[in-house]
């Protein structure tokens, strides 16, 4: 029977201050904003996921790359902030029917050593392998599927969740996850109003979309508009992601901003709000802690994986270049060993 979901304190929320808050309300939610229309103009494939084993790291692994050693390093921690295309609150269903898909991933990374903090933002078609299960926890096959797929098999609670985090840590090369907070997209709507809607500067023709969104003006976006804003593509612009992601960039930078204006007390009445949207493995001291890293070390550029995207039929996928990845991944969690 999955555990009721970990909540973060009321009392530790004042503590962390702004910051926390817009750790684990500001990133999470955009997250869900940014990816909750996907669904509309592409679908994924069903009942391919599995179970994953819990990876094991009993040791920083090596690798050799062109005659050159890198380490995995232990001053990096990571952090999988997730947006679950579910409406209603975080509740137990039925393992592998209703769980929701992990629409929207994002890798918060927290450098020590540098104090540094930046982000990878996964795309939800990115095309991994799944591992397959007996009924006695042993791998059979494995088989590849969207990564977003992951979080269906399971109760869509922390079960649900820890696939997507191992998921996630094996196409990593078995880097560790060191924590997770996933929300329902049904706290968006909640949380846009409770903040009173976000103000941004329309510069697309979302005409064919959203009469009331007029190119040129500054809207506060309210419910259904914040989602078009950030999730819109087909009639807008050029119709590419590319184009969609700027407008997402904004959305971000204004929804913390006016976040940052609010006092404590309304900061906590509006994360009380989604509460019980949220599942996560994190408790409250250590959102206080990434809260004050979050604060005091210097953000870095939020980066992707390249790649090629495959929309030959309905089912998008997503196939990372392996190039890319493979610089991505050493630049991120790697360093060279010199003899």
């Amino acid at each position: 029977m999955p555990r009721r979901p970990r909540r973060i304190h009321r009392k530790d929320l004042k503590k962390a201050g702004i910051t926390a808050v817009i750790l684990v309300a500001a990133i999470a939610i955009c997250a869900i904003l940014i990816s909750k229309w996907e669904n509309i103009f592409f679908q994924t494939g069903g009942g391919e996921s599995r179970v994953i084993i819990d990876p094991i790291i009993k040791e920083p692994k090596s690798v050799t790359i062109d005659g050159v050693e890198y380490l995995q390093t232990s001053r990096i921690q990571t952090y999988l902030l997730m947006g679950i295309d579910k409406d209603g609150k975080a509740v137990p269903v039925k393992d592998g029917e209703g769980g929701g898909q992990a629409d929207m991933q994002i890798l918060l990374i927290i450098d020590d050593e540098h104090e540094t903090w930046r982000i990878l933002q996964i795309d939800r078609d990115t095309m991994v392998e799944s591992q397959m299960l007996d009924s006695n926890g042993n791998v059979v096959s494995t088989t590849s599927t969207q990564i977003c797929l992951l979080h269906t098999t399971g109760t869509g609670m922390e079960d649900s969740c820890k696939n997507v985090v191992n998921g996630l840590s094996a196409f990593l090369w078995d880097q560790p996850i060191d924590g997770y907070i996933a929300m329902n997209m049904g706290g968006i709507n909640t949380l846009n109003d409770a903040m009173g809607g976000i103000p941004v500067k329309v510069t697309t023709d979302f005409t064919a979309v959203d009469p009331t969104l007029p190119i040129g003006e500054t809207v506060t976006l309210k419910g259904d508009q914040a989602e078009l804003f950030v999730r819109s593509r087909m009639s807008v612009d050029d119709g590419t992601n590319v184009s969609r992601m700027a407008r997402q960039r904004e959305y971000m930078k204004s929804f913390v901003k006016k976040f940052a204006t609010l006092d404590m007390e309304t900061i906590v009445d509006v994360y009380d709000t989604i509460q019980d949207y949220i599942v996560t493995d994190m408790g409250s001291g250590l959102i206080e802690k990434l809260a004050e890293k979050v604060q005091n070390y210097e953000e870095l550029e939020l980066i992707q994986f390249e790649g090629v995207h495959d929309r030959s039929d309905i089912n998008a996928k997503f196939y990372v270049d392996e190039t890319n990845k493979q610089y991505v991944i050493l630049d991120l969690f790697y360093s060279p060993v010199f003899n």
